[in-house]
Parts: C-alpha cells; sequence; structure tokens
C-alpha cells in the first residue's frame, strides 16, 4: 500500500471527528472492527495512519485555529466537512510531521480532494494550504 492511500484512509477517520465520533486509533480491536480494506494493512501502515488521526485529534484546536486564520468570513459550520477533514490531516502533517515536503503534502491533499470534495475542493484546498505553507516557509528564515 502507498502513503497516499493510508493518507485517504487517515482522512476517513478524520472525518468522522467532524461528526463527533470520539474516535482514537490505537489498538488491534480498532482495526479489527475497521472496513474490510484495511485489515489488509501492514505494522507500518496502520502506524502511519495512526499517528495521523491521532495527531489531528491530539492537536485539533491548534490545527482549526491555523485553518481558519486563513479562510476569511467562514465558520467552521460554512465549510463542507470533506474540506475540513482534508485540510486538518494536511495542516497536521506540514505542522507537525518535519520529515515530509511541504509539497509533497499538498499534492496529496488536491488528489483526495479531487477524489472526495466538490468541483471547488482541490482549488480551495489549494489556496488555503499554500497560505500555511508560505507563512511556514517564512518563519523558517
Amino acid at each position: 500500500m502507498s502513503r497516499h492511500k493510508a493518507r485517504e484512509i487517515g482522512f476517513k477517520y478524520v472525518y468522522q471527528i467532524a461528526f463527533g465520533q470520539p474516535l482514537i486509533v490505537e489498538n488491534d480491536g480498532f482495526w479489527d472492527i475497521a472496513e474490510e480494506e484495511n485489515k489488509a494493512l501492514k505494522k507500518d501502515e496502520r502506524i502511519f495512519i495512526e499517528s495521523i488521526v491521532n495527531g489531528v485529534k491530539e492537536n485539533l484546536e491548534e490545527i482549526d485555529k491555523e485553518i481558519f486564520s486563513k479562510i476569511s468570513g467562514r465558520t467552521m459550520d460554512r465549510v463542507f466537512k470533506i474540506d475540513l477533514a482534508i485540510l486538518r490531516v494536511a495542516v497536521y502533517e506540514l505542522l507537525y510531521n518535519k520529515n515530509l515536503s511541504y509539497k509533497v503534502v499538498a499534492n496529496e491533499a488536491v488528489e483526495i480532494a479531487k477524489r472526495y470534495g466538490e468541483d471547488s475542493s482541490p482549488s480551495f484546498i489549494n489556496g488555503i494550504l499554500r497560505e500555511v505553507i508560505k507563512e511556514k516557509v517564512e518563519t523558517k528564515n
């Protein structure tokens, strides 16, 4: 399985957070009841997905603050839940996973948006992530 597919699975679980699901992915019991496609995951893939889901959940307030600081005039209830989940995963990776290229993170998010989002989702997500990346790169220099 690719990292892209693992991110896609992670996004699906993060999406549940938008609906108040108390989801923590951390043990074999969870994976036993997970969707059929997830049962074939290797241990390192499960760990990667767990890090995404738990990382988003643990840092949700800061992640949402970052997202909504880039969205003018919109509140959480006015953002498409799928777009929000995609942004949460991508912003988590940009802020907390120092080993990933920001270009890869943005590209992956846009690809997931093309598959699951509305027609406007890829450009919306790309625009928000471009602002997050710009700020992140500027603060490094």
